[in-house]
């Protein structure tokens, strides 16, 4: 099941949870780039959103309820990684984007999901058989990406979670 969201105040987070989180126009975003910014830049919309996340600088969306999405994560004992549809050359600045929002992260909680689904499952095998997981949240923007994750992530229960950020234009 989808459940589409607002912020981060609505993601329940239980004991031992492991969250799948999309970075951009999830956890962040670019001043320039809007809701319908994709469509409105086709056909070279791609080159126009590398040299625009290459040169500016990115917000936080919702930096209180995330910083407090965050303190939950470490009370329940639980963990985040990021994954991402960015290239893997784009790898050094991902992590320094994310850092310069105010973000203590490694490296390593940084995925680029290429490809996409595979690489999800990829993951949550690896997870579970590190570690005691008790629940699994994926959280996207799209609901074309939540839909593939689904596909790939059929044989285990994940909460899955549409984010429409109330204050991203």
């Amino acid at each position: 099941m989808i459940q589409t969201i607002e912020n981060y105040d609505e993601i329940k987070i239980s004991e031992n949870t492991f969250l799948m989180m999309d970075i951009d126009d999830t956890i962040i975003k670019f001043e320039k780039i809007y809701k319908n910014w994709w469509k409105d830049n086709e056909p070279n919309a791609l080159e126009k959103w590398l040299k625009i996340v290459q040169k500016d600088t990115p917000i936080l969306l919702d930096k209180i309820e995330f910083f407090k999405l965050l303190n939950n994560i470490k009370e329940t004992n639980s963990e985040l990684i990021f994954i991402t549809a960015r290239y893997n050359t784009l790898c050094e600045l991902t992590y320094q984007q994310l850092i310069q929002c105010g973000l203590s992260i490694k490296k390593e909680q940084i995925y680029y999901s290429y490809p996409k689904g595979e690489k999800l499952l990829e993951i949550i095998k690896n997870k579970i058989k590190e570690k005691d997981i008790q629940n699994i949240i994926f959280i996207d923007d799209h609901l074309n990406n939540i839909e593939d994750a689904q596909k790939y992530l059929k044989d285990y229960s994940v909460n899955y979670y549409l984010i429409k950020h109330i204050n991203l234009k």
